[in-house]
């Protein structure tokens, strides 16, 4: 497991956090437009995404720094 998240953090993309930006913004207009339920669900997922990313991160940060500016 831990393998597989360092893996991961390595090649990690940073355009990765457009996922949480788009996702926020159809919870916001999902609840604006009455669909709380849907809303509620993409918020979920919404966190789930964010703190991945920045586990993530961090592990890439710590593991990986001198080669993360290539």
């Amino acid at each position: 497991m831990i393998k597989f998240l360092k893996q991961q953090a390595r090649d990690l993309f940073p355009g990765y956090f457009a996922l949480v930006m788009a996702t926020g913004a159809l919870s916001i207009g999902s609840f604006l437009l009455g669909m709380e339920s849907i809303s509620t669900i993409l918020l979920y997922i919404n966190i789930v995404a964010y703190l991945t990313l920045w586990l993530l991160t961090i592990i890439r940060l710590v593991g990986y720094f001198p080669s993360s500016f290539r």
